[in-house]
């Protein structure tokens, strides 16, 4: 079975992080031959045709693992996974403990999909929810998530990317795997206009960003709350710098999440929590209703997209 898998996922041309990390883990290459095919993949022509004269034989490099990658399942100009939170959802993580940290992952849609153009979108059944849905997608060899977290008294709520190893691997390895991942990838969230659905906030990350397993990467101010005044300032590139505080507060060079965020005084969820929980919700979700859309009350949703576009061709000649 290892072999046939092996086969199939031609391991030599996996991005650096499965190469470098989960392959040596998982036990499916003898050590000295996980090493050597890391070593390989990185390997600028000179050193891969001295690599090969010197090891070939010895690792059987005309093996299928060691052959050409195989064509790409994301279309050539992206695949597109809309995303929701229920307005219920969102009361229950925002009516907790007045001074916790609030946050709430998206529930990915699993709804028709439909392409054009050489772009995929996977989209929500529409109609209030209450399609199928699932926490994560995949792709580029991990899942992702999205978060969305707010501090009590902040007048912006932060929005993440969350990176796993897939379920069926950590199963399997048993133990938490450290390093990060990179990924090409669109994080949009939307708002709404009257019936019109307009972008509130875009994300790009790109090639040089890159998110710790287990772990989220995004902007701690990405979504103005309360009426706070609603523009796209521009495309925050590699998520805005900040952490999640998911994985022990990774993140240098940006906040992490509840770092001790911005506690504004305007626009904070816990305004307009009175004695009857109809009122109650009311007041937790009133900050948010630009992003809930036209259903009412616990029937809107916060809705966005998650486009991953391909990876660059790895191309390994023998």
């Amino acid at each position: 079975m290892q072999t046939r898998v092996r086969e199939l996922l031609r391991l030599c041309n996996c991005n650096t992080s499965y190469l470098t990390d989960l392959l040596p883990e998982l036990g499916w290459l003898a050590s000295g031959e996980a090493a050597f095919m890391a070593r390989l993949h990185s390997s600028t022509p000179p050193e891969r045709k001295r690599l090969l004269e010197a090891y070939g034989t010895k690792y059987g490099t005309s093996r299928p693992w060691y052959g050409s990658p195989r064509p790409q399942s994301i279309p050539e100009y992206g695949m597109s996974y809309e995303w929701e939170v229920g307005a219920g959802e969102l009361v229950e993580a925002l009516g907790g403990e007045p001074d916790k940290l609030a946050n709430v992952y998206a529930a990915f849609c699993d709804g028709p999909t439909s392409s054009s153009g050489g772009h995929t979108v996977q989209r929500c059944s529409g109609g209030g929810g209450g399609g199928s849905s699932k926490p994560s997608v995949v792709a580029w060899g991990f899942e992702w998530q999205v978060r969305i977290v707010h501090c009590p008294g902040d007048p912006h709520a932060g929005v993440y990317l969350k990176c796993l190893v897939p379920a069926v691997l950590r199963e399997r390895l048993g133990t938490a795997l450290e390093g990060a991942a990179c990924v090409l990838a669109r994080l949009e969230v939307f708002y709404w206009r009257g019936s019109q659905r307009r972008v509130a906030f875009l994300s790009e990350y790109g090639s040089d960003d890159f998110i710790g397993y287990d772990s989220g990467w995004g902007t701690e101010a990405a979504l103005p709350l309360g009426g706070a005044g609603r523009m796209l300032a521009g495309v925050a590139v590699g998520g805005g710098g900040a952490g999640d505080g998911s994985h022990g507060g990774d993140g240098a060079g940006g906040q992490a999440e509840g770092g001790g965020g911005r506690r504004g005084s305007g626009g904070g969820s816990g305004a307009g929590v009175v004695g009857e929980e109809g009122s109650r919700e009311a007041g937790l979700l009133a900050p948010w209703a630009e992003y809930l859309g036209p259903g009412s009350g616990l029937g809107g949703r916060i809705t966005g997209r998650l486009t991953f576009l391909r990876p660059p061709a790895v191309r390994l000649k023998w």
